[in-house]
């Protein structure tokens, strides 16, 4: 059990089973382009690009092929994209979990390399009030470590009081950096890349996640 102040989720592969969903869209975009570069995107995606935000994306591309159309690239994957994570399912307990963080006096935020304009729609489109969450941090704000550490200064929360939720080694990294707890949620996408042996509990979803209790710090 950890006790803290504040609960963190990531959004894709966390809250919505998004995460391999837009692997395999970005991938899928690319191979159309290019099957030696969809090959080498797909490769990247469990590495060095993790579960990095599109644009990101889109500028690793075109540093491989520089005859790449970045802002089609762009273009091609938000209008692919939509209508299946409008589709995805929430992970397992998730809703019922923050609910029951709220409950508890918990200061929840959510930190992640998705639009903040997606975050919100897809949160209230799947019955989770966005207010429900003190900060959300897209990747219009920054890195997801600059966001991290801009809501927590706002926030007025010490990084040990804070837990987040991930699903992929970027995640674990940032925790490590700025001294959060970290619990990693399995997905699909988390599954494919190579984790370094570490200390952090592992959740299959949040069904009777008993990972937190209410303390300050």
């Amino acid at each position: 059990m950890i006790s803290v102040r504040a609960v963190f989720f990531d959004f894709d592969g966390v809250i919505l089973e998004s995460a391999g969903l837009k692997h395999a869209v970005f991938v899928e975009v690319a191979t159309e382009h290019s099957p030696e570069l969809g090959k080498a995107l797909q490769e990247a995606l469990t590495g060095e690009l993790g579960s990095s935000e599109r644009v990101r994306v889109a500028h690793w591309m075109k540093m491989r092929d520089p005859r790449l159309d970045e802002g089609r690239f762009l273009r091609d994957f938000t209008s692919r994209v939509k209508s299946r994570l409008e589709a995805a399912s929430l992970v397992a307990g998730v809703a019922p979990f923050i609910q029951d963080c709220r409950e508890r006096g918990l200061i929840l935020a959510i930190i992640s390399a998705a639009p903040e304009n997606e975050i919100r729609r897809l949160l209230s489109l799947k019955g989770i009030d966005p207010e429900s969450f003190a900060a959300i941090g897209g990747s219009q704000s920054g890195s997801k470590e600059t966001v991290a550490r801009q809501v927590c200064e706002r926030l007025s929360l010490e990084p040990s009081s804070v837990l987040y939720f991930g699903d992929m080694p970027s995640d674990l990294n940032l925790c490590e950096a700025i001294g959060f707890h970290f619990g990693r949620v399995l997905s699909s996408a988390g599954e494919r890349c190579q984790w370094a042996n570490g200390a952090f509990p592992v959740f299959a979803d949040f069904v009777d996640c008993k990972a937190i209790e209410t303390g300050h710090k």
